[in-house]
Formats: C-alpha cells, structure tokens, sequence
C-alpha cells in the first residue's frame, strides 16, 4: 500500500533562502520529515520523476513526496503553485533573502558552481555543498555520494542532477540564467508571484534571521529550548 501524503507545509521560497535550515526547524516543530534538495542527493532514485515533472508532466505526489508533512527547497519548491492547490489546508513559506544581491551571490556561489560539474574552478563550490550537508539527516549518504568525483569519476546521476539545476532555472527563473541583473530580477518576479497568488492568511514570510519566532507562531506551536539550526 502506497504512504499517504498529507502536506502540511509548502516552502515556496527559492535555494539559498535559508531552506536547509528552514526544513530542519519545521521538522523540529511538527516532528515529521520534511522533503529537501539534500533528501534527492541522499536517495537518488525519484530524480528521474522529478525531471519528467519538470518537462511538464504530471507530478505523482504520493510517490515524490511520500513519509513528508512538509517540503522545501527545489525540486519541491518549484511547484509550490501546484502543491498549494492539491493541498488547500496547507501553509505557504515564503522564505527571502534581505536583499536580491545576497541571494544572487549565495545561489551563484553554490547553485551555479555545482551545476558546471567538479572541476578547480568549482571545488568551492562542492565543498560547499558537502560542508552544509554535515550537519543534516543526509550529510553522510550525501559524502558517500561525492567522495567519487574526488577521483575524477562523477556519477551518472550527478550528471543527470546538474541537468535538473539548469532545466529548473531555465523554466521556473529565466533563460538567462548565467546573466546576475535577469536573475536578480527573477527572484524578485518569483517572489512577488508568490505573494500575489497565495491568500494572505495562508502565507508565511520568513527570513533566516528571524529564526523560531515566526514559525512557530504560524503553526501555533511553542519556541524551543533549542538555538534555531542555522545550517
């Protein structure tokens, strides 16, 4: 029998906008997983779902997002329209950056660096990548992953996943991608689409320095003990 999905939480807002954090606090809170970037580089196998999705065919939540309450970051992130229309109960977040430039140059200092592929110029880039994914629930699974392309072999899946980064920009963002001022301007359109098309007593806004406050007081739960994860 297939897991049922009941989405709880939609995060709406783009990579870099503090949505690894984000995922960690919201499983925090409800106590349920919560569908991450890094759970597709951890478990691979639904990438090639997921791009079908992308290329405009019809997503199957119940397999994409199965044992999930909550989902942020792309892929997920990218049809929040969709989610938010499949599950009407749901709150939307929207997570931002202070400015365009800081999400820019957080997105393209790690994104774009891991979407050219494992060479001197983009080391810091995976590093990056590998750094942040530590501290997670996938950190391990996500360093046996990479620990290849250390030798020079980079998995045919890697292949396949930095082609999804490129699709999605290209679609859900702008075709000029590798232009900062179209991409600036894209986070802005995507943000302001989002604000515009969500009901506001639906919809969420959060930044990563507000920390718990806001969260928890949209899913009407208490502030932990905890510091907030800052990853």
């Amino acid at each position: 029998m297939r897991e049922m999905v009941m989405l709880k939480i939609i995060g709406a807002g783009l990579p870099r906008t503090g949505t690894k954090s984000l995922s960690h606090a919201l499983e925090r809170l409800t106590g349920a997983d919560c569908y991450h970037m890094g759970q597709l580089l951890a478990d691979p196998a639904r990438l090639s779902d997921w791009r079908e999705a992308i290329a405009g065919g019809t997503p199957d939540w119940e397999h994409l997002l199965a044992g999930h309450e909550a989902v942020t970051d792309w892929p997920g992130s990218a049809f929040w329209w969709e989610l938010s229309r499949e599950y009407p109960d749901a709150i939307v977040v929207l997570s931002t950056r202070a400015t365009p430039r800081q999400w820019w140059d957080s997105f393209h200092g790690v994104i774009q660096g891991v979407q050219q592929g494992y060479g001197p110029r983009t080391r810091s880039s995976w590093n990056r990548l590998y750094q942040e994914a530590r501290g997670t629930r996938w950190g391990e699974s996500i360093g046996e992953l990479l620990r290849p392309l250390l030798l020079g072999d980079e998995p045919d899946f890697l292949v396949s996943f930095r082609a999804m980064l490129t699709e999605l920009q290209e679609t859900r963002l702008t075709p000029d991608w590798t232009d900062p001022v179209a991409m600036m301007d894209a986070y802005e359109r995507h943000n302001e689409r989002v604000r515009e098309l969500i009901a506001p007593e639906r919809l969420v806004e959060w930044r990563p320095e507000q920390g718990w406050g806001v969260l928890c007081e949209a899913l009407g739960a208490e502030v932990p003990e905890a510091d907030f994860p800052r990853l």
